[in-house]
């Protein structure tokens, strides 16, 4: 069986929002380059469940939106996650 992109990958694919997603962030010089050099207005994490380093979350201009889903909320039904901005971004504002 071939691995497949999940379906968040496959949305952003097809609107041509790039997407990465690396192992680790933390200790990731090449990933960090790559994300510094594009100089990104707002990043969004979908399903990370490690912590986001500082300078990740200081980088984009309109911050950093994090969605999280828990397994125990899959079975409630379909719904949006916040797309509230955390506070790194407000405190830059």
């Amino acid at each position: 069986m071939e691995m497949q992109a999940p379906p968040v990958k496959r949305a952003a694919a097809a609107h041509g929002i790039a997407v990465a997603q690396p192992e680790k962030i933390r200790e990731n010089a090449e990933f960090r380059a790559r994300l510094e050099l594009a100089r990104p207005d707002a990043i969004v994490v979908v399903a990370y469940g490690r912590i986001i380093p500082q300078w990740m979350l200081e980088l984009p201009r309109l911050g950093v939106s994090i969605c999280m889903i828990a397994a125990a909320e899959v079975s409630r039904g379909p719904r949006r996650c916040s797309g509230r901005w955390p506070m790194a971004s407000e405190r830059r504002a």
